[in-house]
């Protein structure tokens, strides 16, 4: 597996939660900011790695939950850099909130020029991510948890295991297959 593939397959996950069974490779492709060739190769990852159910075109969400709170911080060990510009993570993003306090000294970012905030870099799961998730609410919400349980204390990683739990529960609700 790639890290991109972790991008590939919430994004995945988040599509079948709206009910759009019907993807295409290039609207997918458009939608995580990768090109056609990768994401095609990306799924085609996902589902060696039995995280994507080719029959059905869906994510399995138990196997999603177990990936993503316990392999992914070790499969994919971020990266702390420099100060730069651009888009909050890990506890520094939006879904936390209102779940922690914290300085202006302790901001983490995924380094993009058209971010709007200065902090610690983190590489992200795909260059292209800061992109995507700027498109999509949901997206930037599983990525910057994800990168909670990268880079995080106990605390933070605590509660983004918690957050992670309720949304993949919820969306797993909506996302039933129904064709």
């Amino acid at each position: 597996m790639k890290s991109l593939d972790v991008v590939v397959l919430c994004k995945i996950f988040i599509l079948q939660n709206e009910g759009r069974w019907d993807w295409t490779y290039l609207g997918l492709a458009k939608e995580v900011c990768l090109s056609v060739g990768e994401t095609h190769a990306s799924v085609k990852r996902l589902k060696k790695s039995h995280l994507f159910d080719d029959f059905t075109k869906s994510v399995i969400p138990p196997t999603l939950r177990e990936f993503l709170i316990h392999g992914v911080k070790y499969a994919f060990p971020a990266e702390i850099g420099a100060l730069e510009r651009g888009v909050a993570t890990s506890h520094s993003a939006p879904v936390f909130q209102n779940d922690l306090v914290q300085s202006k000294d302790d901001v983490y970012v995924w380094p993009y020029a058209k971010g709007s905030e200065r902090g610690l870099s983190i590489n992200p799961l795909s260059k292209s991510a800061p992109k995507a998730a700027l498109k999509d609410k949901a997206l930037y919400d599983f990525l910057a948890l994800l990168d909670a349980l990268r880079i995080g204390k106990a605390r933070e990683k605590n509660i983004a295991v918690s957050k992670l739990v309720k949304m993949i529960q919820e969306m797993d609700k909506n996302g039933k297959l129904q064709r």
